[in-house]
């Protein structure tokens, strides 16, 4: 049967179809969007800006001088380019967000129509959409070394980070906290809470950043508390509170967050920016990240001077790390357990990691400030990024005391890279760095002239060279100096110069290596040795350092050692780095002694071993732990080696045997032939087995006894030893023979 369908009723439903289809793409359109809009630099005034890391030969309060002009003149042109921008596209006031004081753009909430549009406005760089970004939910101080850095005194102030600040961009921070000063917001709002001097609410938009959250205050407490010290005592804290009491906020107010802090960045000296924030999602490039404007705004703080340290978030992933930790010019910080918790310097499961990961601090059960004078241990990459801005804060204030320079943050981030403890990743196959301050604060080079130097050694140039760049590009810590020419901002150090190495730990004049393998007299040329340093000079630059001459191992006869028996010692004692070949000492002298008497006994060379040989037989009441020591001298760098034997007695010791079979408990029939195998030993005796029946008595001598005839019953099988001096050693089993 076919159905008819009426025409006027089809035509009727596809034009409700369509109009349904037309109304809601219209009502989608008219839907309010929070939109980021980064402007042009139609006068190209704004890429005009000092490089901060090029600028070595100005004094810090010079630099301090040319940053805060440049941010005076920014802040002018960027007001100028706003308001000319919002003029023309006649925006209303309520459409306004954000404008931001030294990003270039402005936060607006358009008509998803308008978006488009926008986009090609010829004023306008780049437009993005707004997104959310939340909170990236004291063993560790002395784990990283920041308590001996404190206890650090130059000029008779210590190195705790006082006179610099921190600005935490986070849920704000409870300044009324004891730990904080316990400040009244009255107290606070006059400028007069001295540990947290200022700050600023923009999720609520007022003038109070007190946290209703918890996590700013954990995060502050964690770089600059002051009793218990966190990681820079000495620092302030500037709190900007850009997330809500359940931990999250939007990019364009994060974005203000950061924008303040370069804004108030001379007016209180802040030195580092902690973001314990991000969107949960990874990153395995930077481009997304370098584009947004939150990217363009931590550009801006860097070229300002400022070290920008990122959670890089806690979504365990291996391939990357979260937004803005991506971001080029940003230190992005994964977590590591520490001495309170679980195996030291071991990677947390949580923590984002992959090529773009930075660096690694504690951030499992750190123990910080909470709300309501409380205290409690919080997990996180959140508790890891401001271990890092507090090292930051310390970095700077050991510089300033030592050398009068401030440090860039690109020199802060090299430094905290190249001294950190290497910690191995399973999941990525990678290794990462983990912050360590004393490493990192004597490495800090001083520079005088064409001299750059610290406590482990210096480097001196023969002309004239530029020597910016140098705490990026030179590396002196103990027993070893680096540059890597295939650094393109460290090609201008790969010249001909004079290296001293401080305190090499040798006594005799040195192997000097360079990348590991020893240096030729035509490369590394000796100038002097004086029993301590070392200095040679080199017409390139690789990694040089310095190895011992001489070698020593020592080997004895295997055990077990007896008393009245010969042992012998050899000593391999030999012109031996990890650069050459063996060359043994016939020249020198190696003589060994043990604790069981006061002298010396010397080591005869053999010439077709190559070793060093001593032959000792000990007597009977030098029986037991006996300690030895090697000691081995000639041109090449003395050597000494230590340890212990265990000699046995060669008197009379008891025997011992076993049976082999037949299995204990087994079970036989009258007439069954059974086949009795044992085992007997003695060090000093050959030994006569015996096999005994408890119901038949004797039956057999020797390892192995056939028997066909025992009695019916339970029989106890003994085997049985007497050595020659009457110590007697048995073994036995039972069986059964049950009659047929």
């Amino acid at each position: 049967m076919k159905v008819r369908i009426d025409r006027g009723l089809f035509l009727f439903l596809i034009f409700i179809l369509v109009f349904s289809l037309c109304f809601a793409a219209s009502a989608e359109d008219d839907e309010w969007v929070d939109v980021i809009v980064r402007l042009k630099d139609k006068k190209g005034q704004l890429e005009k800006r000092p490089a901060i890391d090029h600028f070595k030969a100005l004094s810090s309060e010079q630099k301090k001088a040319v940053i805060k002009k440049d941010i005076k003149k920014r802040k002018e042109n960027i007001r100028e380019n706003q308001e000319e921008f919002l003029k023309k596209i006649r925006a209303k006031k309520e459409q306004v967000g954000f404008k931001y004081k030294t990003v270039n753009a402005v936060a607006m909430r358009i008509k998803k129509s308008e978006f488009e549009a926008l986009r090609n406005n010829p004023d306008v760089e780049h437009i993005e959409e707004d997104m959310v970004l939340h909170a990236a939910v004291q063993t560790s101080i002395p784990l990283i070394a920041a308590d001996t850095v404190h206890n650090m005194n130059i000029g008779g102030t210590n190195v705790d980070g006082s006179g610099f600040s921190v600005c935490v961009v986070d849920s704000g921070v409870d300044y009324s906290h004891p730990a904080f000063g316990g400040c009244t917001q009255a107290q606070f709002l006059a400028g007069k809470c001295t540990k947290v001097p200022f700050g600023y609410d923009f999720y609520n938009n007022d003038n109070d950043p007190i946290d209703d959250y918890y996590h700013g205050t954990h995060v502050a407490g964690i770089s600059s508390l002051s009793s218990p010290a966190g990681v820079a005592p000495g620092s302030k804290i500037i709190a900007m509170k850009t997330l809500s009491s359940s931990g999250s906020g939007t990019g364009s107010q994060v974005l203000a967050g950061i924008d303040a802090c370069i804004a108030n960045a001379s007016l209180y000296n802040i030195t580092a920016i902690t973001l314990s924030l991000g969107n949960n999602q990874v990153y395995s490039n930077a481009s997304f990240c370098d584009n947004s404007t939150i990217g363009v705004a931590i550009n801006n703080a860097v070229a300002a001077g400022i070290f920008v340290s990122v959670a890089s978030g806690n979504n365990a992933g291996t391939s990357g790390v979260s937004y803005p930790a991506c971001v080029s010019n940003a230190t992005s910080v994964g977590s590591t357990k520490d001495t309170g918790w679980g195996t030291v310097d071991t990677m947390s499961s949580f923590t984002n990691r992959g090529l773009l990961l930075d660096l690694l601090a504690p951030g499992e059960r750190i123990n910080s400030t909470r709300l309501n004078n409380q205290w409690s241990e919080v997990s996180g990459t959140s508790q890891a990024a401001p271990h890092v801005s507090g090292a930051a804060a310390l970095l700077q204030h050991y510089s300033m005391l030592k050398n009068g320079q401030s440090l860039t943050p690109n020199e802060m981030r090299s430094i905290l890279k190249k001294t950190g403890k290497s910690v191995y990743d399973s999941a990525t196959s990678l290794t990462f760095p983990r912050i360590n301050l004393t490493g990192a604060v004597n490495s800090i080079l001083s520079i005088s002239g064409r001299s750059i130097y610290n406590k482990d050694g210096k480097v001196s140039y023969a002309s004239a060279t530029d020597i910016t760049d140098a705490q990026h590009c030179v590396n002196i810590s103990h027993n070893k100096l680096q540059i890597d020419p295939s650094d393109a901002y460290c090609t201008k150090f790969n010249t001909t110069a004079n290296i001293t190495l401080n305190k090499v730990g040798s006594t005799k004049t040195p192997v000097i290596l360079e990348d590991g393998q020893i240096c030729p007299p035509s490369i590394c040329s000796l100038i002097s040795w004086n029993g301590e340093n070392i200095t040679f000079s080199v017409p390139h630059f690789s990694t040089y350092s310095t190895a011992a001459t001489g070698s020593l191992a020592i080997h004895s006869k295997a055990a077990p050692v007896y008393t009245y028996n010969n042992t012998y010692f050899y000593a391999n004692y030999t012109n031996y780095t990890k650069a050459s070949i063996n060359d043994n000492s016939d020249n020198g002298q190696c003589n060994i002694s043990f604790n069981i008497s006061s002298d010396k006994y010397q080591m005869a060379y053999n010439t077709a071993t190559g070793l060093y040989e001593y032959n000792r037989i000990f007597t009977q009441n030098q029986a037991g732990s006996v300690s030895w020591t090697v000691e081995c001298d000639s041109q090449y760098e003395p050597q000494t080696k230590s340890g212990v034997i265990n000699v046995l007695s060669s008197g009379n010791t008891a025997p011992s045997v076993n049976i082999t079979a037949p299995p204990n408990a087994s079970v036989f029939e009258t007439g069954d032939q059974i086949n009795f195998t044992g085992a007997g030993n003695d060090r000093e005796d050959s030994l006569t087995l015996t096999w005994y029946s408890s119901v038949d008595g004797h039956f057999g001598t020797g390892t192995s006894v056939n028997k066909t005839n025992l009695s019916t019953g339970n029989h106890t099988i003994t085997l049985n030893t007497t050595d020659s001096g009457s110590l007697q050693a048995n073994d036995s089993i039972m069986i059964t023979i049950n009659a047929i």
